[in-house]
């Protein structure tokens, strides 16, 4: 049999998917950030979003690779079905995920790049671990970038502050990593994780 992929480059699709919530009132909160993140590095590109099934979709393209940016129609809780509903649909023959999502154990100012981990209660990672059989990747090929949200010297439950608009810290923050996100592609097309913890692990 002849190994088709010995003349066809298989070209890895790469979704960058910011979690949050489409209500109205969570948009420009603390809870809804990567999503915030994901929109402003389509923007950066010139991208424009559009409606596919139960997410927008803006798409980069290149000789390389396809990377779409992407975030849900509905509520965090159903990050992972809507996600895995797109996959399913498109059928990609090679997949990247990289999530960005608030982390409410982080200070404002603190971002934590991993692959893989526990969920840490945050209804939107859970999902999308819910439904790893059908987004077609497991939790260890799973890129996280965890932006921290909690406020400085805030020791109190999460659903005290996640719902609070930005501050300047996290403005400065949001900023930062749309900066580093565009300057560092290559780097996380190339799964170099240990460079990239150096650049994304830090506290501003």
């Amino acid at each position: 049999m002849i190994q088709l992929n010995k003349y066809f480059k298989i070209i890895t699709m790469i979704i960058i998917y910011g979690l949050g919530n489409n209500e109205p009132k969570f948009l420009n909160t603390k809870h809804n950030i990567g999503r915030d993140i994901v929109t402003k590095l389509a923007d950066n590109e010139g991208l424009e979003f559009k409606r596919v099934k139960n997410l927008m979709i803006a798409k980069s393209q290149n000789s390389n690779h396809n990377i779409t940016y992407a975030y849900s129609c509905d509520y965090m809780n159903t990050s992972g079905k809507f996600l895995g509903e797109y996959i399913s649909f498109i059928k990609p023959e090679e997949l990247k995920l990289i999530i960005i999502h608030d982390d409410s154990d982080q200070f404002e100012g603190c971002r934590k790049l991993s692959i893989g981990g526990s969920s840490g209660g945050h209804n939107g990672i859970k999902d999308i671990q819910n439904n790893e059989k059908k987004i077609n990747i497991t939790k260890d090929q799973l890129i996280r970038l965890k932006i921290g949200i909690r406020p400085e010297f805030n020791k109190g439950k999460s659903h005290d502050f996640v719902l609070n608009k930005y501050s300047k810290i996290d403005e400065i923050l949001i900023a930062d990593t749309v900066n580093l996100v565009t300057v560092n592609l290559n780097y996380i097309l190339e799964n170099k994780i240990d460079y990239l913890q150096n650049k994304f692990n830090t506290k501003l």
